[in-house]
This record gives C-alpha cells, sequence and structure tokens, in this order.
C-alpha cells in the first residue's frame, strides 16, 4: 500500500505543478 500512496503523491504533485 506504501508504494501506491507514493504514487498518488506524486501524481498530485505532478498535477498541481501542471496546473
Amino acid at each position: 500500500m506504501e508504494t501506491w500512496t507514493k504514487h498518488h503523491e506524486i501524481s498530485v504533485a505532478k498535477h498541481h505543478e501542471d496546473l
């Protein structure tokens, strides 16, 4: 589950940066 959480955090950060 830790991997999923990390991946989700990265995805959110990337999306936020894109905005």
